[in-house]
């Protein structure tokens, strides 16, 4: 089971004793023999030639309590002469969406798991089967110029280290293959959904209002979509985001919706849409009745038994009592109220967990386990949409998924969203109906809006890397190129079509870009070129009824043509096109000129 590149691999198992590294040689493991001893315990290797990679995991058994804490491996992945830190590394989505990246060893929580140098150059790769029960966190190091360590690390929680096992996650690695390539095999390791939810559709008020908004600035917006002659038909949720609680934890309406959630919900339903409320999913600010009056028992301990704090909230345990019945107090009255759409966010601060009330379950088990109390509560007629939710907690948890961090009117964001998307698309197929984020289109080209964000501190900070994450609503807001190239790829993406502007305040130009780029067949998208760099510029789908989907765009700062050569990936050239821009078809190509950051979507 040779990978090519491949220099060097270990096993480390951490326990309360101590480290023990091993190669394979020091268990005197060979392809016939998997099984060795060690400190007490015994240890046995599986690997399966899969999917032209290797399938691999640990287990390691003993007569007693073993308090292992972490299962490792490390491979050495080496070309001789060759600089790598030109390459890019793609990051796995086991603690944050998933996107590429330059090389950089030197930094803290990194989650690399592979490396790409170009669409068509041979990448390495290393990924976690879906669903996981524990985290498996991905890091490299830097030994040379022309050399990387990968380590790849499955954390046990506390009570899960009582056991007398423990089992690594599984495992995919691969060697030599073009990055679509490697990462259509990983997903086909996965099974397909025997039934997927169709895309959603609706209009959110996070990303103009933030969590200022109030049920006078919701129903201008409600007034603005109904009395749209498209929206109106097309759109199926209205959704009030962040904002209208009186806490995080404390969900009851704040003072101001002083008629309360159940009349909120009620005027969206007499509008003709379905009303829908997001959540934080785990966290109580740690002043509420509910953090000061429950001696810690509903929360998340650390390795002490004190509750952990996220800066000033702590983590509700779904798998204790008291949290259990916090979760179900919470959404049987919103249900009750008349919400059917949970959009519930940052379920990733289960991830922070090492020790939950459930002794033998780990961080993903306490995840599925707070979607199936939300599922008990709002019945299968709902729909609930994760957020801020790690991928890995596996398929049928819910209808739908964000598959990014925020978009905002800003080609940095564009940027970073197109790369997550670019690392995440299978997942419309395997796990769940895939959410890119809303459909906006404001800018000043686009709205009637002096100011189209709220403020937000940061705004002469100065920006690095692809985005500044602390200064995410700055300007230069989209111009109308940024805008339809946005909207075009959520249309063609397959996953929901939320919008999140304010419709009443789009011109002309705003709304025929909303309008336009309602459509989605809801088929599967592809980054051909993943690979060439942060972000993809050629995105191809197909759906179900034969139809093609092609969206170019131009990610450069100036006006370029732009050329999609047909027979490179294995696509028959067509005859003819439905195109939103002029282009030339010709010996098996297709030629387009565009401006800065502008995009064209072929149809055929």
């Amino acid at each position: 089971m040779k990978l090519s590149n491949i220099a060097d691999a270990s096993l480390r198992i951490v326990t309360h004793n101590g480290k023990f590294t091993y190669t394979a040689q020091d268990f005197g493991l060979t392809a016939e023999k998997l099984t060795g001893k060690f400190a007490g315990m015994e240890l046995q290797l599986h690997l399966e030639e899969k999917n032209g990679g290797v399938l691999f995991y640990a287990e390691v058994k003993g007569d007693n309590a073993l308090y292992v804490s972490r299962i490792e491996f490390d491979f050495v992945y080496r070309e001789p002469g060759v600089e790598l830190s030109a390459r890019l590394v793609p990051a796995h989505p086991d603690q944050a969406f998933c996107a590429l990246s330059a090389v950089d060893p030197d930094k803290k929580n990194n989650i690399e798991t592979g490396l790409f140098g170009g669409r068509n150059a041979p990448c390495f790769y290393l990924g976690t089967i879906i669903p996981q029960k524990n985290l498996n966190q991905y890091s490299i190091r830097r030994l040379g110029g022309d050399e990387l360590t990968y380590t790849a690390s499955t954390v046990f929680t506390i009570g899960q280290g009582e056991l007398d096992h423990a089992c690594s996650e599984k495992m995919w690695i691969s060697s030599g293959r073009r990055p679509l390539e490697t990462l259509e095999a990983f997903a086909a390791l996965h099974p397909d959904l025997a039934n997927r939810a169709e895309p959603s559709t609706g209009w959110n008020s996070w990303d103009s209002f933030f969590a200022a908004i109030s049920h006078d600035e919701m129903k201008q917006e409600l007034d603005a979509v109904a009395a749209d002659p498209i929206l109106s038909k097309r759109l199926k949720y209205f959704v009030l985001d962040d904002g209208w609680q009186r806490d995080w934890g404390e969900w009851h309406a704040c003072w101001r919706f002083p008629d309360g959630m159940a009349s909120m919900a009620k005027e969206i339903s007499d509008a003709g849409f379905t009303p829908g409320i997001w959540l934080n999913g785990c966290n109580v600010n740690n002043m509420t009745h509910f953090a000061l009056r429950t001696n810690g028992r509903p929360f998340i301990k650390d390795q002490y038994g004190d509750v952990i704090g996220r800066g000033d909230y702590y983590i509700v345990d779904p798998t204790s009592p008291e949290g259990r019945q916090f979760y179900i107090d919470t959404y049987t009255q919103l249900y009750k109220d008349g919400y059917r759409l949970f959009k519930v966010d940052f379920v990733n601060q289960l991830l922070l967990g090492v020790d939950f009330y459930k002794k033998d379950y780990g961080v993903y088990d306490a995840m599925r386990e707070l979607f199936a109390i939300i599922r008990e509560c709002v019945g299968p007629d709902s729909h609930i949409l994760g957020c801020g939710m790690s991928a890995a907690v596996g398929p049928n948890v819910v209808d739908s998924a964000r598959i990014s961090a925020d978009i905002h009117n800003m080609w940095s964001r564009y940027l970073w969203t197109a790369s997550e998307l670019g690392l995440a698309w299978w997942y419309n197929d395997k796990l769940f109906r895939i959410d890119p984020d809303f459909l906006i289109v404001r800018g000043d080209e686009t709205s009637l809006e002096n100011e189209t964000n709220v403020y937000w501190p940061g705004e002469h900070a100065p920006m690095t890397g692809v985005v500044a994450i602390d200064s995410f609503r700055r300007r230069p807001v989209f111009d109308k190129y940024e805008a339809d190239s946005w909207a075009k790829l959520v249309r063609i993406s397959g996953g929901n079509v939320f919008a999140g502007d304010r419709v009443g305040l789009l011109n002309d130009a705003g709304l025929d870009l909303l309008h336009n780029n309602l459509d989605t067949t809801g088929a599967t998208v592809r980054p051909l070129d993943l690979g060439d760099g942060i972000s993809p510029s050629m995105w191809y789908s197909v759906s179900n009824k034969n139809e093609h989907s092609l969206l170019l765009v131009n990610l450069l700062d100036h006006a370029a043509q732009k050329e999609f050569d047909f027979d490179e990936f294995g696509i028959d050239a067509p005859a003819n096109v439905d195109s939103s821009l002029p282009i030339d078809l010709g010996s098996g190509k297709l030629t387009v000129s565009l401006e800065r950051h502008q995009s064209v979507l072929v149809r055929w």
